[in-house]
């Protein structure tokens, strides 16, 4: 079994290395930075101070569980696994000193993303719910290519991730609807 992911992971990798071009690759590398830990821990803060002051203390709590705790789960198992990153001869940029799997930037992204759309859907109009549970999932997904199409992850990698942000969203609106009651 893990022949065959193994397999795949080099197949994608090298497809999507043999597609790059210079202009995707300069705007996957913007989209990327949508999932690094800067921008997802400045936006958590921001957005769960918002919250905060708001009386919002459930959703901001929610918040804080789905991103902290994804990216401590990513950097329990980045040291664990210990998976190399795909050779340089494939990176669009060097990336950091960091291991492989899970992805960082696809475990974060769909950690804030989707919990935000999660929130968004709660109070939103209906119009503007539609719109946002299919743009800021879709942002986290287009973060996770990202990664997939400048070689710095692997597919696994990042569907590891996808499915630690996953779990981690799931989390994060237990915690709040535990605390609303």
């Amino acid at each position: 079994m893990m022949d065959l992911v193994f397999d795949v992971d080099i197949y994608v990798l090298q497809t999507l290395y043999a597609l790059r071009d210079l202009a995707a690759t300069h705007l996957f590398i913007v989209v990327s930075e949508f999932g690094s830990s800067v921008t997802i821990f400045g936006l958590m803060v921001v957005v769960g101070l918002w919250l905060v002051v708001r009386k919002r203390v459930a959703d901001a709590a929610g918040l804080a569980i789905a991103v902290c705790g994804s990216g401590a789960t990513v950097l329990v198992l980045k040291y664990l696994v210990s998976r190399a990153r795909p050779d340089i001869m494939y990176q669009a940029y060097t990336e950091g000193p960091f291991y492989s799997f899970p992805s960082a930037h696809a475990t974060l992204s769909m950690a804030l993303y989707g919990y935000l759309a999660y929130l968004l859907m709660q109070t939103e109009p209906i119009l503007r719910r539609r719109i946002l549970i299919i743009l800021l999932p879709m942002l986290a997904l287009l973060v996770a290519f990202s990664r997939l199409y400048l070689g710095v992850h692997y597919l696994s990698d990042v569907v590891g991730g996808i499915a630690i942000g996953l779990v981690f969203n799931w989390i994060g609106t237990q915690v709040r609807l535990r605390l609303l009651k």
